[in-house]
């Protein structure tokens, strides 16, 4: 548990950092004015659903390196088949 609220503290913290140029600078005229409630109710936000969602993300980690572990070299699409062009199509979309 310590090892993921160190983890979720750091990331809070470079969220804290992105945030507060974007969120808690406020142009008034030609002053700018440091905001600081936005920016901490933002990085708490992260800070909380790391630490709700790191679990979770564990659990997917491990039960992928083991569907990993029982296939046996890669699976590709042929270009002619449906799937092809819907990732593609998806590709260029983004």
């Amino acid at each position: 548990m310590p090892g993921a609220l160190l983890a979720a503290l750091r990331v809070a913290l470079v969220a804290l950092l992105l945030f507060v140029p974007v969120t808690g600078l406020v142009l008034s005229g030609y002053q700018l004015e440091l905001h600081w409630q936005r920016p901490l109710w933002l990085a708490g936000a992260v800070f909380v659903g790391h630490l709700l969602l790191a679990p979770l993300w564990g659990r997917f980690q491990s039960a992928a390196a083991a569907v990993a572990h029982h296939q046996r070299g890669a699976s590709t699409t042929q270009p002619g088949s449906r799937r092809f062009w819907i990732g593609l199509a998806l590709l260029i979309a983004l």
